[in-house]
């Protein structure tokens, strides 16, 4: 019986032993187990947002390696580049983990540096000592290289969130009156490959160029290097007629932050004439719909506005994602205003029905009336609609005031409701800014200045 017991013993003993690990090539993530310093080193990579250096040393380079350990990784200039970049994990050759470690990545000569992604991509290797400036420039290539696009397809790039991780640096630094060193680690993240990659110039790019144009504002050199690079991105998207995402990503960033949105419609005008027939021009449109909606370039827009059912189906998203109604009213307006610019009346007045059965209040109806006036192709529903955002406010609502007078004036030049509207409001606001706005209005309104209401064939409208 004793005997019996112990065969079941050792048999269940040798089922529960782990089966060995699956070998990897290198280029892949490598697996994380415990005890296993490289595993706990990625650990700490991903938690700070940097790249990981397994420096691999041994005996039969002894002084290479001493040197390289006790003086190279220890040079002023590549300690200040790795601060913010590298996580560091040192192995031996005479240890476990160092063979093994070895073995799988083909480490055949020591010292050898392998560079990995905080996600345990290996991005690639290094081998010998080296100078620090000069190993500085080997790592900084081998962080370009093509193994940044890794197995992820469309998805994040090794190295973005070292990316991140340096934009915050800076702005740290920049806060701290450091601007050339800000400076140059903005540039860095700028020219770095993942900054180029398909989804960092939709998610992160905005952010980034953000900050460094509040550099450039009080530091000239980045001024400088920001113009520079907008003019090479023009340049850039002007030879191509494949649209190039960061450049085009750059431009509008670039020239928002700057508060040049006269820079974007001129590019956009460029782009139609040298790639006539090509998708640059409409590409680079979607992108910078705000500032063409501003100037009233309608005929460029329409494509945004081609799908009837896309209302209906925003109005389910919004409500399902629970997004703000305000950003609902100003979305909606925009696509009501081009409607309207563009001669399609009816679709405009079941557009506005829509919003004000999603949100009736005096927003949205003051929404609609804005959008009517700036493409001056508003009715007297319109009217209608500031008027009843005019009583549901008290007629104590700025914008709701002049947005009601002008739409008069545009319906009856110097009309004199419009008037009357004004000379009260003077007298009921109190601020000096207030009146000052509202008198402003009332002589544009007198002087005629105010444009005409235009029919659907693009006519002005008599005057009744």
């Amino acid at each position: 019986m004793c005997r019996k017991l112990s065969i079941v013993l050792v048999l269940s003993a040798w089922m529960c032993v782990p089966a060995p690990a699956q070998q990897k090539t290198e280029g892949v993530r490598t697996p994380i187990t415990e005890a296993d310093p490289v595993a706990d080193a990625l650990d700490r990579a991903s938690k700070d947002r940097n790249y990981l250096w397994v420096v691999v040393n041994g005996d039969q380079a002894k002084d290479d390696c001493k040197h390289f350990d006790q003086h190279t990784l220890n040079a002023p200039e590549l300690q200040a580049w790795m601060a913010h970049r590298v996580t560091l994990c040192k192995l031996d050759t005479s240890t476990p983990a160092g063979q093994q470690f070895a073995a799988k990545h083909g480490v055949e000569k020591v010292p050898t540096v392998v560079v990995m992604s905080s996600g345990g991509l290996v991005l690639g290797k290094h081998v010998g000592d080296a100078p620090p400036k000069r190993l500085l420039r080997v790592i900084n290539a081998t962080i370009q290289s093509d193994a940044i696009r890794g197995d992820r397809g469309m998805h994040s790039w090794a190295g973005e969130d070292v990316v991140l991780s340096i934009s915050d640096h800076a702005q740290a630094l920049f806060a701290q009156g450091k601007h050339e060193a800000a400076f140059q680690e903005y540039a860095w993240c700028l020219d770095h490959r993942a900054t180029h990659g398909p989804l960092f110039p939709i998610a992160h790019l905005e952010e980034l160029v953000g900050r460094v144009v509040a550099l450039a504002e009080v530091y000239e050199p980045a001024m400088a290097d920001v113009l520079l690079r907008l003019s090479s991105a023009e340049f850039d998207s002007l030879k191509n007629s494949r649209p190039n995402v960061y450049a085009l990503y750059l431009i509008k960033y670039g020239y928002l932050a700057l508060d040049r949105e006269d820079k974007l419609i001129t590019h956009y005008d460029r782009l139609k004439r040298r790639h006539p027939g090509s998708n640059a021009a409409p590409a680079f449109a979607k992108l910078i719909y705000r500032p063409l909606l501003r100037v009233r370039r309608y005929e460029e827009l329409k494509h945004t506005v081609t799908e009837a059912d896309e209302v209906g189906l925003y109005l389910i998203g919004a409500r399902t994602n629970k997004v703000a109604k305000s950003e609902t009213r100003k979305i909606l307006a925009g696509r009501y205003e081009i409607l309207l610019g563009i001669g399609k009346i009816k679709q405009a007045k079941d557009l506005a029905q829509q919003m004000l059965m999603y949100d009736r209040c005096a927003e949205t109806n003051l929404e609609l009336a804005s959008a009517a006036y700036r493409s001056t192709r508003s009715t007297d529903e319109n009217i209608q609609q500031v008027r009843s955002a005019y009583n549901d406010t008290g007629g104590e609502n700025l914008q709701v005031v002049l947005v009601y007078a002008k739409l008069l004036a545009q319906r009856t030049q110097r009309d004199p409701e419009a008037l009357q509207v004004l000379r009260y409001a003077i007298q009921r606001f109190e601020a000096g800014a207030d009146k000052k706005t509202l008198r402003k209005c009332l002589a544009e309104i007198q002087a005629g200045k105010i444009p005409p209401r235009y029919s659907i064939t693009g006519q002005a409208s008599p005057e009744p």
